[in-house]
């Protein structure tokens, strides 16, 4: 029985020989050993090893960095920055520690309490039922930290988002949105 509970515990291991684009999900620990492109968002823990690339963003509930990263973290938790690791874009972290020091360019805004609570209240609604590129909540939580930090403010959605991060369609956070569909049959028929 205990060892079915340490290999529900065990995070996805994404292997050295593989690249990954686009949008991953889930509800259990990732670890990365390949290079990413793409958005990842998880109720636990990421793992980026020493010789994986990641060029996107990622949401989770700590992330320990041994590898690249260029794009945001939103973190409820800890970010770890081991020695030899770079990180390039914005972080938002209730916890951030830095052992590396390498050329790494990076804003770290501490958002309050109350924010990162209702992150996680909304971390915790993850499912797999549906595809990343297409819930409203990868757009629900990056809200959440955008409209609570400083550097909104002073810093407005520069450089803030990645190809992946863009959802397919435009969604506003869990306000569910439809389309008339004889409307877009028709654009789609006089495009053709």
């Amino acid at each position: 029985m205990k060892e079915n509970v340490k290999n529900n515990d065990a995070p996805i291991l994404v292997p050295v020989d593989s690249f990954v684009e686009g949008y991953l999900k889930s509800i259990k620990s990732i670890r990365l050993e390949c290079n990413f492109n793409g958005t990842i968002l998880t109720k636990k823990k990421v793992i980026i090893d020493k010789a994986s690339i990641v060029k996107g963003d990622v949401i989770c509930e700590e992330l320990i960095l041994f590898g690249q990263l260029n794009g945001n973290v939103f973190c409820t938790g800890r970010i770890t920055m081991n020695e030899g690791s770079t990180l390039n874009g914005k972080v938002y972290a209730s916890t951030f520690t830095s052992l590396s020091e390498t050329n790494s360019d990076y804003i770290v805004q501490v958002p309050k309490k109350a924010v990162l609570e209702k992150v996680r209240n909304h971390l915790n609604e993850v499912t797999t039922e549906v595809g990343l590129s297409k819930d409203v909540l990868l757009t629900t939580l990056q809200q959440c930290f955008y409209d609570n930090v400083y550097s909104r403010k002073k810093n407005p959605d520069e450089l803030i988002s990645y190809e992946f991060t863009q959802q397919k369609k435009i969604m506003k956070s869990k306000i569910s949105i439809v389309k008339n569909k004889e409307t877009e049959f028709k654009k789609e028929k006089s495009i053709s």
